[in-house]
């Protein structure tokens, strides 16, 4: 990477709720196949899926001693920057050098990662899929734990590029505002990739 990922320093998250162990445990623990890369991703862009998969990553961060790399390839409305403010010069602290350096206050994520979508701007929408597929690669690597928040796949169809190099797909949907059509569409479309 000529940017690689960033540690997250000094983000305490907020407590895990019931909900969001019951996701990460049924994701990530169902034993000796249980998947160690998943997209998140919406069927509408208002979904919520970027809170999903930063709050599964954070819970899961919290449970595992292994690093965990969450990236951000929603090029079309990035987000995940702001919510660890890292800012365009994204840099590694100093004093971090590798995977395990990084220091943080107590009760942050140390062992957290995220890849800002700038970081893959060469991969920006529309991307090759071989330079992507190798940025998973290399990712998967690296990091015990890969959790990509994708477009939403009712209007960009980079996610279901993404799914095919991951372990799963988790669709997220609204309440009261997901349309059960458009999730019908996007499901089978998931099933025929």
């Amino acid at each position: 990477f000529s940017i690689p990922p960033v540690p997250v320093t000094g983000f305490i998250p907020e407590p895990a709720s019931a909900d969001e162990l019951q996701l990460v445990q049924k994701l990530f623990f169902l034993g000796k196949d249980a998947p160690r890369a998943a997209v998140f991703c919406g069927v509408e862009p208002t979904d919520g899926a970027e809170l999903v998969c930063a709050r599964a990553a954070e819970v899961l961060a919290g449970l595992v001693k292994e690093p965990v790399c969450l990236m951000d390839a929603n090029f079309w409305a990035p987000t995940l920057h702001v919510r660890y403010d890292i800012g365009d010069a994204f840099r590694q602290p100093a004093g971090v050098s590798k995977i395990g350096d990084e220091q943080g206050q107590p009760g942050a994520l140390a062992n957290l990662w995220v890849l800002p979508a700038n970081a893959l701007k060469d991969c920006g929408p529309g991307f090759s899929p071989d330079q992507i597929r190798d940025r998973v690669a290399r990712l998967r690597k690296r990091f015990r734990f890969l959790l990509i928040c994708a477009p939403a796949l009712g209007t960009a169809s980079e996610g279901f590029l993404l799914g095919q190099m991951a372990d799963g797909v988790v669709l997220t949907l609204l309440a009261q505002s997901t349309r059960r059509a458009a999730a019908l569409k996007v499901r089978a479309d998931l099933e025929t990739y």
